[in-house]
C-alpha cells in the first residue's frame, strides 16, 4: 500500500514537471523571437522595392529596436504573433505579418453590430460604444487598428477591424456571445446598456468568380469580376467572356457595367481578358518597374532574357529589320544600365487601340473592398479613357507595390507576406491622397444594386458628357 502510495506520488510530480517542461517547449526564447524580427527586417531592407515610402530608415532602425526590447521573457507563438501584429500599421497593404499563429480561420461567425469610426469615437446605431464586457471598446479597437495598415483607404480598415472584432473578443479578452455593451447618446450624454444576443454573422460575398446579368429592356449588361485569381478558368475564360460579348452585341445594349465592388485583387494580367473586348484609342504611357536594388542582379539573370547575339540571328538578313532591331537593343541595353543603377526600369508604351470591341458606355462600380489588381484595373480604364468609375474610393492607392512573395519566420513559423515590384505607369490621372475618386460618387457599400440603381448612374453619368 506504501509502495503505491510512492508510486502513485512519483507519476503525480512526473505529470507536473512534463507538463511544466511541455509548457516551455510551446513557448519561444527570447533569442528565438529577436532571431525572427532580424530576419523580417532584413527581408523588408533588402527585397522591398519601395519600403520608405512614408517611413524612412531610421524611422525603421527605432521601430526594430522598439519591438526588440519589448521581449523580456518568453511568449507563446500565438501572443508573439499577436505582437508582430501591431508591425502591420508601419507597411504598406501587401507587406504584411499574417495570423497563422492565432487563428486557421481569421474570421469569426459571432455577430456584433457594425462599429463606424469617426477618430476616437467608436458609433453603434450614432451612440457612442463605450464597453464591451466591461472592456474599454477603444482598447481593443485600437488593438485591431494597428494591425491594419497605413496605406489601406480608413473605410477598408474600418470593415476589416468589425470583421475581426469577435476573433479578438474571444482570443484576447476571453469575451464570447452574448455581448454586453454600454452606449451613450451623443447629445444628452445619457448611459444605456443593450446585449447582443447570439447569432452568426453574414459576411456578402460571390460564390461566382465572374458572370454576367442582362436587362435587354434597359439596353444594360452587368459583368461581376470578383476576383483576379483566375488561373483555374483561364482555359475557357477567353469562350465565355466571346459568347457574352456576342450576346451583348446581338441585344444591342449600349450600357456594360462592371462590378469590382468584391474584387480584392490577385493576378493583374486576367483583366486584359475582359479589356480585350472594349473599344479604345490609341494611346502613349510610360510604364515603370522599381525593386530593390539588392534584387536587380537576380532579376536581370532570371526574368530579363536579353540576348543580343540570339536576337539579331532570328532578325535572318532583312537589312531594315535589322537595323530596327540594333536601335530597339541599344536602347535596351540603355534601360538596363539606369536599372543596374537605379532599380528603376522605365520604357515607354504604345497601346495600338481597339474598334472591334463593344462601343457602348463602360461604368466600373468600385468600392472599399476593391483592392490590389482590382485597382490596377481602374487604371487601366482611366488610363485608356474607356468609362467613368462609379461608387467610392477603392481599398488601396491608385500605385501601390505588388508581385507579392510568401515567407515565414524562422523560429515562429509566423507567416509574412511582401512585394517585391512597384509598378506604375506616369500618367496625368487625378487622385485624392492617393485614391481614385469616382467620376460618379454613388453609395454602394453592401448593397444589392438594382435596375433603378443602374438607371440613375446612367442619368448621372449623362451629365458628365
Amino acid at each position: 500500500m506504501i509502495q503505491m502510495r510512492i508510486s502513485f506520488t512519483y507519476a503525480l510530480c512526473l505529470f507536473f514537471i512534463l507538463s511544466i517542461q511541455f509548457s516551455d517547449a510551446q513557448k519561444l526564447s527570447r533569442q528565438e523571437m529577436m532571431t525572427d524580427i532580424d530576419y523580417y527586417f532584413d527581408i523588408l531592407r533588402n527585397k522591398h522595392p519601395n519600403l520608405y515610402i512614408k517611413y524612412n530608415q531610421f524611422q525603421y532602425d527605432s521601430l526594430e529596436n522598439a519591438i526588440m526590447n519589448r521581449i523580456t521573457a518568453p511568449l507563446s507563438y500565438k501572443d508573439f504573433n499577436r505582437m508582430l501584429l501591431t508591425l502591420n500599421q508601419y507597411t504598406d497593404g501587401h507587406t504584411q505579418i499574417l495570423t497563422n499563429q492565432i487563428w486557421e480561420e481569421q474570421y469569426s461567425q459571432h455577430y456584433f453590430p457594425y462599429i463606424s469610426i469617426h477618430h476616437d469615437s467608436l458609433l453603434v446605431d450614432d451612440k457612442i460604444l463605450l464597453t464591451i464586457n466591461n472592456v474599454n471598446a477603444n482598447v481593443i479597437i485600437n488593438e485591431i487598428r494597428s494591425s491594419l495598415s497605413w496605406e489601406n483607404n480608413p473605410l477598408l480598415n474600418e470593415l476589416t477591424t468589425n470583421y475581426r472584432l469577435p476573433n479578438y473578443l474571444l482570443t484576447f479578452y476571453n469575451i464570447d456571445s452574448p455581448y454586453h455593451i454600454q452606449l451613450q447618446s451623443k447629445s444628452t450624454g445619457e448611459i444605456e446598456t443593450d446585449t447582443i444576443e447570439v447569432k452568426n454573422a453574414v459576411f456578402r460575398k460571390d460564390p461566382l468568380k465572374y458572370h454576367f446579368k442582362f436587362f435587354p429592356e434597359e439596353s444594360i449588361a452587368v459583368l461581376f469580376y470578383n476576383t483576379c485569381y483566375l488561373e483555374s478558368e483561364e482555359r475557357h475564360l477567353s469562350q465565355v467572356l466571346s459568347t457574352a460579348f456576342n450576346k451583348i452585341k446581338q441585344k444591342r445594349i449600349k450600357y456594360l457595367f462592371i462590378d469590382i465592388r468584391l474584387n480584392g485583387g490577385g493576378i493583374g494580367r486576367f483583366s486584359e481578358y475582359f479589356l480585350n473586348h472594349i473599344n479604345y484609342r490609341k494611346n502613349k504611357c510610360i510604364y515603370n518597374m522599381k525593386v530593390n536594388i539588392n534584387q536587380v542582379e537576380d532579376i536581370i539573370k532570371n526574368e530579363i532574357k536579353h540576348d543580343p547575339k540570339q536576337i539579331m540571328k532570328d532578325c535572318g538578313i532583312n537589312i531594315f529589320k535589322r537595323f530596327v532591331v540594333k536601335r530597339k537593343l541599344k536602347l535596351a541595353d540603355k534601360l538596363l544600365v539606369d536599372f543596374k543603377t537605379t532599380g528603376i526600369l522605365s520604357m515607354p508604351i504604345i497601346l495600338p487601340g481597339q474598334s472591334k470591341g463593344f462601343d457602348g458606355e463602360v461604368l466600373v462600380i468600385q468600392s472599399r473592398k476593391t483592392y490590389s489588381a482590382a485597382i490596377g484595373f481602374t487604371e487601366l480604364i482611366k488610363q485608356r479613357k474607356m468609362g467613368f468609375i462609379v461608387g467610392e474610393k477603392g481599398g488601396q492607392p491608385f500605385d501601390f507595390c505588388g508581385d507579392v512573395k510568401y515567407d515565414t519566420l524562422p523560429n515562429s513559423k509566423i507567416s509574412i507576406m511582401y512585394p517585391t515590384q512597384y509598378n506604375y505607369f506616369t500618367h496625368s490621372i487625378p487622385t485624392e491622397d492617393g485614391f481614385l475618386p469616382p467620376d460618379i460618387p454613388y453609395d454602394v457599400f453592401d448593397k444589392d444594386l438594382t435596375v433603378d440603381d443602374y438607371k440613375e448612374i446612367i442619368r448621372l453619368s449623362n451629365k458628365l458628357k
